[in-house]
């Protein structure tokens, strides 16, 4: 049996990917790894990677040879997506690879998908966030690439790819540890799911199944909004969604002065904070022309990089919880074959399980205090 070449295999899905493959067997896994550093959340297990720059063709080619199914999970900012389409398939193509999955985004959609949106709509040429945009543009290339070239293309659309390790699950257990978790109107926005266990069951089917040149949306039917997800999270913190406080919806911030503020308050921001030297933040003011008019009050009068307890939503988050769309996944079902081999309550078990491995569960006395 052939193996399947893994690029971005260091990442949460590719982790998950070898991790499933090491244990229930199927087609090898060969990762290729861009940099040595990516070896490390693997090297518990034997494999057989090779190292290659994902953007020289002929040094990619080389390291997928003998390989059938090419699955492309690389993901970065912008310049990187876009970036690895056509020196990936043009590898493939030298390699004879039969087919290239890639995974895409439902974020192609935007955030806030319009009420009747499938595989089938065309996709926006503008996006409010970069990344949307960049995935977008991806599929595009990739597709233009296919109708030139002999490789097989599936492109498979996951909406939020949660589960142990994943940042929905992380991020937000600390901001409700913390006291700065909030959401827009109790939390009852649609969300797109997919526990990662089952985008992996997607993935082994597109590399196998008559699906050459499709798309498919995936998600899971449970649960079914923000609120039904957060609340396993919040149980776990001593919270109840009943007192989980609304948080400000994100405002684009507009002019220098504010486009800092939208810095200074994001979470990665408070967390370094106490790092950053007093003379520094001074200076910024300062350059910002931050002396208000006498008697007005100082938008940056209290810049001093400490958690405030207050929630603030990202403008991701903001975008999200006002979806109110539900993703069809018929396609997936009729063409792929693919139904969730993981139910909800079952993910949330998994997931609370490996939070109590990691530690990360507050103790009664953190908890009483």
């Amino acid at each position: 049996m052939k193996p399947i070449a893994l690029l971005g295999a260091s990442g949460f899905v590719g982790v998950r990917l070898v991790e499933l493959r090491h244990l229930g067997g199927g087609a090898p896994v060969r990762p290729i790894f861009y940099r040595p550093s990516s070896l490390a959340p693997l090297a518990r297990f034997q494999l057989d990677g090779r190292m290659a720059d994902y953007t020289d063709a002929g040094a990619l080619a080389k390291a997928i040879e003998g390989c059938d199914t090419l699955v492309h999970l690389a993901t970065g900012d912008p310049k990187v997506i876009l970036s690895l389409l056509e020196p990936v398939y043009e590898a493939a193509a030298r390699a004879k690879i039969k087919r290239i999955v890639f995974m895409s985004s439902a974020a192609v959609h935007g955030q806030t998908p319009a009420p009747g949106t499938n595989e089938a709509t065309p996709l926006a040429h503008r996006h409010q966030l970069p990344y949307n945009a960049a995935k977008a543009q991806a599929e595009k290339r990739l597709r233009e690439c296919r109708a030139r070239g002999k490789v097989e293309l599936v492109i498979l659309r996951p909406g939020i790819v949660w589960g142990p390790r994943s940042r929905w699950v992380t991020d937000n257990f600390r901001a409700m540890g913390a006291g700065t978790f909030g959401w827009l109107d109790g939390g009852r926005g649609v969300i797109n799911p997919i526990y990662v266990d089952n985008l992996v069951h997607a993935i082994d089917l597109a590399c196998t199944a008559t699906v050459d040149g499709q798309t498919f949306l995936l998600n899971d039917p449970a649960p079914a909004n923000w609120r039904e997800f957060y609340t396993p999270w919040l149980n776990a913190c001593g919270l109840t969604p009943d007192g989980v406080p609304e948080a400000p919806p994100f405002l684009p911030a507009r002019g220098l002065r504010a486009q800092f503020e939208r810095f200074r308050i994001h979470p990665a921001t408070q967390r370094l904070a106490p790092n950053i030297p007093g003379g520094f933040k001074r200076a910024v003011k300062s350059l910002l022309g931050a002396r208000p008019a006498q008697g007005a009050p100082d938008p940056l009068a209290n810049l001093n990089f400490r958690p405030t307890g207050s929630a603030q939503l990202s403008e991701e988050m903001t975008l999200l919880e006002r979806c109110a769309w539900r993703f069809p996944t018929d396609a997936a079902h009729t063409r792929l074959g693919w139904q969730p081999a993981v139910d909800w309550p079952t993910a949330v078990e998994r997931t609370l399980g490996w939070l109590k491995f990691a530690d990360l569960l507050p103790t009664e006395d953190s908890s009483a205090s």
